[in-house]
């Protein structure tokens, strides 16, 4: 097969890794371009400064019309009014077309400004005079107190108010338009906009009253009450747009540094492949949804992850790839890759360190090609074919792929493999692939575990879930998750023989800490109706265990625990494997005395506990420490 390499007509350099496509493909993290951020601050600039002009023009026509009684300027001014209206309009329009594609950072910048320019104009008003000059910020004040409770507030109202019947078409698939009202939060909350409506008509009232009185103890002309008046309630309504944008941000903490990872792989180089260490990823009610991952994988290894659904398998990947994604939810650890810290974010042009594939292929509304060379150009786009070419088998489909108008409209195949072929293209060093195998046949995962061994001869670092054999087969090491943390790990060959015997091993911290982990993956093995004397006999004994080979005073911090469990026909084995020395015939025999006495009931050991909860124990002594058998007996709740 011709290497890929030769389509651009260069070869790989002698004695590395790394190929030529490695330097040919840059990019830079989407962030907030200066010029958009000074553009967008002058037209808010000009767009206000006409508004402010229209207010003052009030003033005018109080002293033209009205005072001096030139009633055939009220027309000339009503055209310089109209004027100042057509530009407010002009420029709106002139900021949408030149920042187009930027509508966020548009309105944001807006609102920025804006609040600016409204502090500014409050600062003047009250240079004025202080009785007038307090109503805007005093208002001001109460609605940003308002909103900050508001902000605060755990209860907010429901995505969609629904009738049971109208449910029922949407969860049958026919109506699609609404799936956003029912998924999509509400961005602020549903009194956010009262409290500031009734601030600017509390803030207008409040002008008028204070200008009022100005007026009548003659301190202001009467023309310029109507102009301090809106030019109040204008400064206020801006104000608290701004304490809105900011008070109601959804934002993702990220709790992370530049320097290399610690505790975790201080025998490692940092440039040696993937370093993740003590990744945790918490919701915003603070319950653990990964708990502390820890991994490596060297360059040209091809690391799974396996485990039940709920585990957290896709949610650690999107943690390495993405952690600022994760919408309210806070994020630590550090993840390094090469040297490289990828949860910094930069907008300098520098070579992509990973590429994420989730199980839902990212495709964006434009065309086949352009979803292939992510917009690149033709070098890209070639290797992207090539590839592509290599999952759907046919140079016909993939001109269909490319030339389609809108790629988010082709079969969920093509999608698939288009995602795939770009990731390729592109070439990081590192992939994290999410389910790589739907919506593929079985052909295509053929072509796929190839491409996988070629990534690997090229150094290129692998991290995928999956639960297809013939994907984790390719696999050089195997972690499980359960719960979103790290229950075994090891060898794909040692993982697998363990699974396909029907022995499960956890791995944890040996600390209480690790007592609920452990819990939940005794629970695990216990799923069926009327198990629940089984799980609560086989936890009691597990973290009875847990807890002995914690009171061991030899164990030294951040020594981990093992523990083994297989079922079988009528009674469990679960095994305590440690660091510690074989447990003593002297601890065995207070066990057994504590075990034997009735009136020692609420006042055993652990070991004695743990043995009360058994048919057998057995002591065994092994190279790296000792080990614990506990047979325990159990029933079927089927034949009860």
């Amino acid at each position: 097969m011709e290497n890929v390499d030769s389509l651009d007509g260069r070869k790989p350099s002698s004695g590395s890794t790394n190929d030529v496509r490695e330097s040919r493909f840059l990019m830079a993290d989407r962030n907030a371009p200066g010029w958009v951020i000074a553009l967008g601050g002058l037209f808010t600039l000009a767009t206000t400064t006409c508004i402010i002009t229209l207010i003052l023009l009030s003033i005018f026509i109080h002293r033209t019309v009205l005072s001096a009684g030139e009633t055939r300027m009220s027309f000339v001014l009503l055209g310089f009014t109209l004027a100042l209206a057509c530009a407010i309009a002009f420029l709106e329009f002139a900021h949408i077309k030149a920042l187009t594609g930027f509508r966020k950072l548009r309105e944001i910048q807006a609102k920025k400004v804006n609040a600016i320019i409204c502090i500014l104009l409050a600062l003047i008003i009250l240079f004025i005079h202080p009785l007038i000059g307090l109503v805007a910020p005093a208002t001001a004040g109460i609605g940003t107190l308002f909103l900050w409770r508001l902000s605060k507030a755990k209860t907010r109202e429901a995505h969609w108010a629904f009738e049971p019947f109208e449910a029922a078409s949407l969860l049958a698939g026919r109506d699609a338009s609404s799936i956003s009202d029912a998924t999509v939060p509400p961005r602020t909350h549903p009194f956010s906009d009262a409290i500031r409506k009734t601030c600017f008509w509390l803030a207008i009232g409040g002008g008028v009253t204070m200008g009022t009185f100005l007026v009548s103890e003659q301190v202001l002309m009467p023309g310029t009450v109507i102009a301090l008046t809106l030019s109040c309630a204008f400064c206020v309504d801006g104000i608290l747009r701004f304490a809105e944008l900011r008070l109601f941000e959804r934002k993702t903490i990220v709790k992370g540094n530049d320097d290399a990872p610690d505790g975790f792989g201080d025998d490692l180089d940092p440039s040696s492949g993937l370093i993740v260490n003590r990744v945790s990823v918490t919701s915003s009610f603070g319950k653990k949804l990964v708990s502390g991952v820890s991994l490596h994988a060297k360059p040209g290894e091809i690391v799974g992850v396996i485990g039940e659904s709920g585990a957290g398998k896709s949610l650690l990947l999107k943690a390495l790839a993405d952690p600022s994604s994760l919408a309210q939810c806070d994020v630590s650890g550090n993840v390094v890759c090469n040297g490289e810290n990828l949860w910094k974010r930069s907008n300098q042009a520098r070579r992509l360190p990973v590429v994420l594939v989730p199980d839902a292929p990212i495709i964006v509304p434009a065309s086949g090609e352009n979803n292939l060379d992510c917009f690149q150009g033709k070098d890209l786009l070639a290797k992207g074919r090539y590839y592509l070419e290599q999952l759907v088998f046919a140079k016909d489909l993939v001109h269909d792929i490319c030339h389609c108008p809108d790629a988010r409209f082709l079969p969920s195949m093509q999608r698939k493999a288009l995602a795939l072929a770009r990731a390729f293209a592109i070439a990081p060093q590192l992939y994290l692939f999410d389910r790589p195998e739907d919506a593929l046949q079985t052909a295509q995962i053929s072509a796929f575990c190839n491409r996988l061994d070629d990534e690997a001869r090229l150094g290129r670092s692998v991290i995928l879930v999956s639960d297809n054999r013939t994907i984790l087969e390719k696999c050089d090491r195997l972690i499980v998750l359960q719960g979103g943390a790290v229950t075994d790990f090891g060898l794909a060959s040692e993982v697998r023989a363990r699974l396909e015997t029907g022995w499960h091993r956890f791995v944890g911290q040996r600390s209480l800490h690790a007592e609920q982990q452990l819990e939940e993956w005794v629970r695990s093995h216990f799923r069926r109706n009327g198990d629940d004397e089984n799980r609560k006999k086989v936890c009691r004994a597990a973290t009875e265990l847990l807890a002995f080979s914690c009171g061991d005073a030899s164990a030294e911090e951040n020594e981990q625990v093992e523990f083994l469990f297989k079922n079988f026909r009528g009674y469990c084995v679960l095994r305590l494997q440690d660091s510690s020395s074989s447990t003593s015939s002297g601890q065995i025999k207070a066990a057994q005395d504590m075990l034997d006495d009735p009136n020692l009931n609420n006042g055993r050991n652990p070991l004695a506990n743990a043995m009360a909860e058994s048919e057998e124990v057995t002591f065994e002594t092994q190279t790296r420490g000792r080990s614990i058998n506990c047979k325990i007996k159990t029933y079927d709740p089927r034949k009860q």
